[in-house]
């Protein structure tokens, strides 16, 4: 997307730590979402339509990233919501491999994200972001896909995301490696 010729970035980019990935972009267009039959890897999950861009590159494994969503991602909503802001999710999978984490929680989650974003479930993605981030594997505890599939209806997606996190796992692994 930094590459487009329709794009300039005129403002800031801010790294968090190496393992997030994350960045955030400005931008004065407005992004447009993929349809949900050619959704590209590389496009990100596209919500809301404002005219400042903010690209999030996330794991739902990374726990700088939950720590940002839990600093920003109320102001970041109300952007969207408001019409300020256009939010990409550029979904990462790497994390759950280095963390040990044999459950494979970041590809599942980034499943789940790009099915509902497929669905057209744009109000819930925000939301069902920030629940998958609050529910990261522990210890003691790995969110099981019908764990996530309860974040995604807790998040008021109401689309049959039953077969999302295993039909869209090899999107997820591409958006990964895409970057």
């Amino acid at each position: 997307m930094f590459g487009s010729s329709r794009r300039r970035m005129v403002g800031c980019l801010a790294l968090i730590p190496t393992v997030a990935l994350a960045a955030v972009a400005c931008s004065p267009a407005a992004a447009t979402a993929p349809s949900p039959a050619s959704i590209d890897p590389t496009a990100g999950i596209v919500v809301g339509d404002g005219a400042v861009d903010i690209q999030l590159w996330s794991d739902p494994s990374c726990p700088h990233c939950m720590s940002l969503d839990a600093a920003i991602g109320d102001d970041l909503a109300a952007f969207v919501a408001d019409g300020t802001a256009t939010w990409t999710l550029h979904p990462m999978t790497y994390v759950s491999a280095k963390r040990g984490d044999t459950t494979d929680y970041s590809t599942r989650a980034a499943a789940l994200l790009l099915g509902a974003a497929a669905a057209s479930e744009d109000d819930a993605l925000l939301p069902l972001y920030a629940l998958i981030q609050r529910n990261q594997v522990t210890a003691d505890h790995s969110p099981s896909d019908e764990e996530l599939l309860g974040f995604a209806t807790t998040a008021g997606a109401a689309s049959d995301l039953s077969t999302a996190i295993t039909d869209y796992t090899g999107l997820a692994t591409a958006a990964n490696d895409a970057w």
